[in-house]
């Protein structure tokens, strides 16, 4: 993700996913979808080092889109370490999610949220847009060993948890500790 070797002859390693969609790349590979509308979306990304061996049509970024109220979106890709991308610095075979500024005109700087498919399998934003929900990116799976290597990755937006119920009381017996001030004579107490 990336070249921080800053040269054109070496580092094979493509940029994250926020953006390769801004540039345009892989076009018919991005997926956009917004939680609120559509709360869940399971399917398999491909790396873009391996675009050229896609017969399925993977898609190879998914822009979680989060309206016009924030500034910013996430984008989740699978960062295969093969092709064009075979000397990547972080992140080998796994998924990442990156944060960026939406716009069509400008790019910003992005910055990682995750990189998935380790040890790590899931990657969450609680009280997305305030609504009391949970954004979730699971992977599934990868599978390295096929081209084009390919994630399984879901996306989804749960139902906040409900309030627990109070819990009973146990017993019969209540212990009472009333303070009273020095007005007590003129206030009626009820038990």
């Amino acid at each position: 993700m990336g070249n921080p070797l800053y040269g054109d002859e070496v580092g094979k390693m493509c940029f994250n996913p926020a953006k390769s969609m801004f540039l345009g790349w892989y076009d018919e590979g991005h997926i956009t979808i917004d939680p609120l509308v559509t709360d869940y979306w399971n399917g398999e990304l491909m790396g873009v080092g391996e675009w050229a061996a896609n017969p399925a049509s993977l898609p190879a970024v998914v822009k979680i889109e989060l309206g016009q109220s924030l500034s910013y979106d996430y984008y989740v890709g699978f960062n295969r370490a093969a092709g064009a991308n075979i000397e990547n610095d972080q992140g080998d075979d796994l998924v990442s999610v990156t944060k960026a500024l939406n716009t069509d005109t400008y790019s910003y700087q992005s910055h990682r949220q995750a990189l998935l498919g380790g040890t790590d399998m899931e990657w969450t934003e609680e009280n997305f847009q305030g609504t009391g929900r949970t954004l979730t990116v699971s992977v599934n799976s990868i599978d390295i060993a096929s081209t084009p290597g390919r994630a399984n990755v879901t996306i989804s937006l749960a139902e906040p948890s409900p309030t627990a119920a109070p819990t009973p009381c146990s017993g019969s017996e209540y212990v009472l500790v009333l303070k009273t001030g020095k007005y007590l004579h003129q206030m009626p107490l009820f038990l």
